[in-house]
């Protein structure tokens, strides 16, 4: 697919009149005294077909009269592809932009507003993002991918400098552009990633355009054909996502992981098919894989990562194939909504999950509980109607991508006698759980006094065994620390072989102290013998997670590992298991110490 960009900037008098678009119109009588001082293009194509074009302007007026907008020119085939465009003011923020109805010289225009009047003999420097779909040539059978580029916009007027930069995904080869012209250093400079390209003085309507090709066997399109997301909003409590995906991919390569970002503060995450549940992201006692993964740090756009791992309970995309699920979660609703004088008001953008993938066909339905009455949103009223007990909002969109947002922003009062129901239905079915748990437990008291006696804790033993176990594990904490103390060379190998003597001769003697009220908790309440059967567990774990670093650092230095990111990387992650033994043994910790009270 072509992307042709024409840029033309309008000369205006001081005083404009409108367009039909709202703006105020440039006239187009001259451009011989603007020019375009720089342009820095980077055109980037993602492993999924989709390719974002980042453009960074300068532009110079040197003409006697004030420019008011900016017109982007596409084709027809651009504007199809177009899924996502936003302009921005270095200083001021986004400027506002739409596609106009009237052509130029053929073209599809769309218009930018500046964020002030551009004034004769003054600079003025915007960036300008787009993102366009199906914008590659694919040959699937070998992986080949290809791109008409224009290494700058087109435009009717002089461009005095110009950098292009061609991205292509990681593990690509074969990266080729043709012509060579305007190529900063050789092909053969270059990991198969990327190519710089840099030329001046290029004349008024100049088309400089490059033919990019490159192969990359573990890339492939992958496009959410449909999306259906579900968003109800509980004034009382949560905001619960649920979204039902259908992906396909048209890739060579099967697929075995899909990724997406949700917010960070998003709770009691699941992801399910018609077969059953893939996984919720948290399987620290489950002994089956989780097929879902959550990250671990927040990224820098406040979201978490989530993956599906597909080789754990399903099996891989290949080519043609295509997956349905649904992905749900819920969201503090303390986090959007504020409350003043009996008024609620609502700040949420509804496109919660973001991925790299485009969506075709996305739907969503905004269902606000408990809600009476809006009060003012920036809702199409065509798109709300009530229930009984809720107002619901519904939208639909084509061609949906990760830098799009669609924040609802509503007033509303929330009706009191529905928050009533809700306490009362609470109670009442309190009251009856507690109501059949009494008759059940005065029908049967010689089972409960057996099924008491069978579960006698030795609370003197556990107390015992409690206090001394946290001694053990704070010995255990010390001999941690002295560890990486050595390691980091913060202490000498003398002063540490003397400390570990201590430490180790202090820990032989408190599982010798152990052993006898270990041996008899291991023969009393079930729960209690699970508990230390899992505290065993954890502490091999941690022991063998600990012989496995030595040995990691051992092969890299003696230069048995790929690269140091590589030892860095296993290095974390092993660091990472033992944190999380080491949490879960002070949780257990503290459930045994809670059959004591």
């Amino acid at each position: 697919m072509v992307v042709p960009l024409f840029i033309t900037v309008g000369a205006a008098p001081q005083t404009t009149p409108a367009s039909s678009s709202g703006f105020p119109k440039s006239s187009s009588a001259s451009y011989n005294e603007i020019y375009i001082q720089n342009v820095s293009r980077e055109i980037k194509v993602d492993s999924f077909g989709t390719v974002l074009i980042e453009d960074s302007y300068k532009i110079r007026n040197n003409n006697s009269n004030s420019i008011m907008t900016i017109d982007i020119c596409l084709s027809d085939t651009n504007v199809e592809n177009l899924i996502f465009h936003e302009a921005s003011d270095l200083t001021s923020g986004p400027m506002k932009s739409q596609l106009l109805e009237e052509k130029l010289q053929g073209y599809n225009v769309l218009e930018i507003l500046l964020s002030e009047p551009l004034l004769p003999y003054s600079s003025v420097s915007f960036t300008l993002n787009m993102v366009f779909k199906d914008a590659l040539s694919v040959s699937l059978a070998n992986s080949y991918y290809g791109y008409e580029a224009y290494l700058h916009p087109v435009c009717p007027y002089e461009v005095i400098e110009f950098h292009a930069f061609f991205l292509v995904p990681d593990g690509s080869a074969s990266l080729y552009g043709e012509p060579e012209y305007y190529l900063v250093g050789e092909p053969t400079d270059y990991d198969g990633t990327f190519q710089e390209y840099y030329g001046e003085n290029s004349a008024p309507f100049d088309e400089v355009i490059n033919n990019f090709s490159y192969s990359n066997e573990n890339a492939g399109p992958i496009r959410i054909n449909s999306l259906s997301r579900h968003i109800t909003i509980n004034s009382w409590g949560y905001i619960r996502v649920v979204e039902q995906y259908r992906i396909v991919s048209w890739g060579k390569t099967p697929i075995y992981t899909l990724d997406f970002q949700i917010p960070q503060q998003a709770e009691h995450v699941r992801i399910f098919d018609d077969i059953g549940e893939l996984g919720n992201g948290d399987n620290e006692d489950d002994p089956q894989p989780d097929a879902v993964k959550m990250g671990t740090s927040k990224n820098d756009d406040g979201t978490i990562d989530v993956s599906l791992l597909l080789y754990y309970n399903r099996a891989p995309m290949r080519q043609g194939n295509y997956i349905l699920f649904s992905l749900e979660y819920e969201l503090p609703v303390d986090d959007y909504i504020s409350s003043e004088y009996g008024k609620q008001s609502l700040k949420f953008d509804i496109l919660t999950t973001k991925s790299d993938y485009v969506i075709d066909e996305l739907s969503s339905t905004v269902e606000l509980m408990g809600v009476s009455k809006l009060k003012n949103s920036n809702l199409n009223t065509e798109n709300i109607h009530k229930t009984a007990t809720s107002i619901v909002y519904e939208t639909s969109s084509t061609g949906v991508s990760r830098f799009q947002e669609n924040i609802i922003d509503v007033t509303y009062s929330v009706n009191l006698l529905l928050k009533m129901y809700r306490a009362i239905i609470f109670i009442l079915l309190f009251a009856a759980i507690f109501s059949i748990y009494a008759v059940t437990r005065s029908r049967n008291p010689i089972e409960g006094e057996i099924e008491k006696q069978s579960e006698t804790i030795p609370i003197s033993e556990l107390t015992q065994f409690v206090t001394l176990y946290e001694e053990k594990n704070a010995l255990l904490i010390d001999i941690e620390k002295a560890d990486s103390a050595l390691i980091r060379r913060k202490i000498q190998k003398k002063a540490y072989s003397k400390t570990m003597k201590v430490l180790t001769s202090k820990l032989k003697e408190l599982n010798e102290e152990i052993a006898p009220f270990k041996r008899i908790l291991l023969q009393s309440n079930v729960d209690v013998k699970f508990i230390i059967q899992k505290l065993d567990y954890l502490e091999a774990e941690k022991m063998s997670v600990k012989d496995s670093i030595n040995s990691l650092q051992e092969k890299y230095k003696l230069g048995k590992l790929p690269s140091k990111a590589a030892y860095e990387k296993l290095s974390e992650e092993m660091l990472k298991r033992t944190s999380s033994s080491q949490k879960k043994i002070d949780r257990y910790i503290n459930e045994l110490r809670a059959f004591t009270v």
